[in-house]
């Protein structure tokens, strides 16, 4: 029989057991969003096409996040057609009102952080663009925001006890 000689610790409380699901939810929604940025080819000064690429990858993870939210981080049991509609009403609300603004306002303004986390790249010799840098941190700062939605609507209207 083979143990695993480190436990696997599984936090208890909602807000850690969110988080950790959010990090999943992002690795994933990143890895779809870079695989069709450069399967399309898409640049960062291609700011239409990369917010359409966004709501693709973004809500392709949405379907996934309504299980695993369910089931793991506010436990619910059972299922019905109000969560499904308000998790999605919800999710798509943050998607578009909240994530879509923040990230084309960041591609737009970039006040420079790219191009310095591009510096730091080349110093460690990652083969990554300029593209990646700046498209990837404002997807990462417009995902904040909509995780932060996403928690508070989730908690108090969907999944509340």
């Amino acid at each position: 029989m083979i143990t695993n000689s480190l436990p696997v610790r599984i936090p208890s409380g909602k807000i850690p057991r969110f988080l950790m699901l959010g990090v999943v939810n992002t690795l994933l929604d990143f890895v779809l969003f870079n695989v069709l940025r450069i399967a399309s080819d898409t640049t960062s000064d291609q700011i239409f096409r990369l917010v359409i690429l966004n709501i693709i990858s973004a809500s392709c993870i949405a379907i996934f996040s309504f299980v695993m939210n369910r089931r793991y981080v506010f436990r619910h049991t059972t299922s019905t057609k109000r969560h499904g509609v308000l998790f999605v009403a919800i999710t798509l609300a943050g998607i578009y009102l909240i994530q879509q603004p923040i990230f084309s306002f960041i591609l737009q303004f970039d006040p420079g952080i790219a191009d310095f986390l591009f510096s730091i790249g080349q110093v460690l010799g990652l083969p990554l663009t300029i593209h990646f840098y700046s498209t990837n941190l404002a997807k990462a700062i417009a995902t904040l925001g909509s995780m932060t939605w996403n928690y508070l609507l989730y908690n108090r209207v969907v999944f509340r006890k």
